[in-house]
């Protein structure tokens, strides 16, 4: 095979595999790379059955490892009605597969515009991935969720 074609091969089969990366690699989503405090912006619609979330500003919250704990505060966007709130009990939960331990991080209670929790990740003993389920209300009656992740880097293949 001359040089060519196998460049042309090796270009072809890099641009194929693009189309499998993970949501955690860059570019294939949005994320951001968190310390100290963190913002995450949800984008809510009203919809003819109730509500849609649009958008989150990062799909994947990616946590270093620190002393303090971190601290992720999802807050609804200027543009999102304001009849829109975050589920009163659990609106940032983890329940999805495995939950975070408990000592790490807990599911967020919500009932306003903003909830926060703190995540606890010191080192490799609490790093992991976590997705969790963001639940938004708007009148008391209509529900939406949306399914984002959190990951405690280690600094490795995360």
């Amino acid at each position: 095979m001359n040089t060519k074609r196998l460049l042309l091969l090796s270009a072809s089969l890099a641009v194929a595999g693009c189309a499998y990366m993970p949501a955690w690699m860059p570019g294939a989503s949005s994320r951001i790379n968190c310390q100290g405090t963190c913002d995450v912006t949800v984008s809510v619609t009203a919809t003819a059955t109730g509500c849609n979330v649009d958008s989150v500003s990062a799909e994947i919250v990616k946590v270093q490892a620190q002393a303090r704990p971190t601290i992720i505060k999802w807050q609804m966007s200027q543009t999102t009605d304001s009849q829109f709130k975050f589920r009163q009990v659990n609106a940032i939960a983890f329940d999805k597969g495995t939950p975070p331990p408990s000592n790490i991080m807990q599911n967020g209670a919500g009932g306003g515009r903003s909830v926060t929790i703190n995540d606890n990740h010191t080192g490799k003993s609490t790093a992991g991935s976590w997705d969790y389920t963001i639940y938004v209300t708007g009148n008391g009656t209509v529900n939406c969720k949306y399914d984002p992740t959190i990951i405690n880097d280690d600094g490795s293949s995360y």
